[in-house]
């Protein structure tokens, strides 16, 4: 297989989708590897377009049925769970970071935690922007919302409030966290919400944390360079595989394509003489 010319095709492909779509990304260092990882990048902020059955946290259910939220922001919220569940499209509401491709997202790499702005006014392509956000993780087929909060800024996105909520739901092995019982202590215990964050921004990892007597492990992660440690990774089985390939003579590349509305990069292959298709996707 022409591995040379598979990876050109791949980076001319991302790229024209990007242009095509008005994705920023880095012109200054188109390699291979560099657009793949972008192309990670976007696919872990899109949301694809699918039916999906919406959960509400105890929290969050808890401030609806209180009436801790007012009205207005209850009935957003009950839009955009109808939204979900009839199979629209949601990407307009979340960050407009979701059109380039450079910029890591660290409430999502580290936690796993989407967000979206409420409202139901549009501003050109994407919603107008909001000061209140449903916080909300994508399963398979299910959307699962967490909490209702004002605009975040600075530590806000690494509030330890959110540890919490996931545990208190059962859904901490959904964004690759698990409690440690067995691991007795740690040198290093997380006491505020600013030194998480203040070690996010410095592409600090913690892969054992400890948080109010409890130790945990986070399997999320950033490389130095400040990208995400799962892509990393990915691209690395890809290039294994790619190499692999490459010393198969019955196997022969022929064409790519990206599907937009599941946000799938399709590589077309022929092996002795049957066609597939490797997809490469954020999933």
């Amino acid at each position: 297989m022409d591995i040379k010319k598979l990876e050109s095709d791949i980076c001319s492909t991302i790229i024209n989708f990007f242009n095509d779509n008005d994705i920023k990304y880095n012109e200054t260092n188109i390699t291979f590897d560099n657009m793949i990882q972008e192309w990670f990048n976007i696919c872990d902020k899109f949301v694809s377009i699918k039916q999906r059955k919406v959960f509400f946290s105890k929290e969050l259910q808890e401030k609806i049925n209180l009436h801790s939220i007012d009205d207005e922001t209850i009935r957003l919220i009950n839009l955009m769970k109808d939204k979900f569940e009839q199979g629209h499209n949601i990407n307009p509401y979340l960050s407009k970071n979701i059109s380039n491709s450079t910029v890591v997202d660290k409430l999502l790499t580290m936690w796993r935690i989407h967000h979206l702005h409420l409202t139901d006014e549009m501003d050109g392509r994407m919603a107008k922007r909001s000061d209140k956000y449903i916080l909300f993780l994508i399963g398979n087929n299910s959307v699962y919302f967490l909490d209702q909060t004002k605009h975040l800024n600075g530590k806000e996105f690494a509030s330890r409030i959110f540890l919490s909520i996931l545990k208190n739901n059962n859904w901490l092995n959904m964004v690759g966290i698990q409690e440690m019982s067995d691991v007795q202590s740690i040198n290093y215990e997380i006491s505020s919400d600013e030194e998480l964050y203040n070690a996010w921004k410095g592409n600090i990892n913690f892969n054992l944390f400890k948080i109010d007597d409890q130790i945990y492990c986070n399997i999320n992660g950033l490389t130095m360079a400040g990208t995400s440690l799962d892509h990393r990774l990915k691209l690395n089985d890809f290039n294994k595989y790619l190499y692999n390939c490459s010393k198969n003579p019955n196997i022969e590349y022929l064409h790519c394509e990206i599907d937009k509305e599941f946000m799938q990069l399709k590589i077309h292959i022929k092996n002795f003489g049957s066609n597939f298709v490797i997809t490469i996707e954020g999933d």
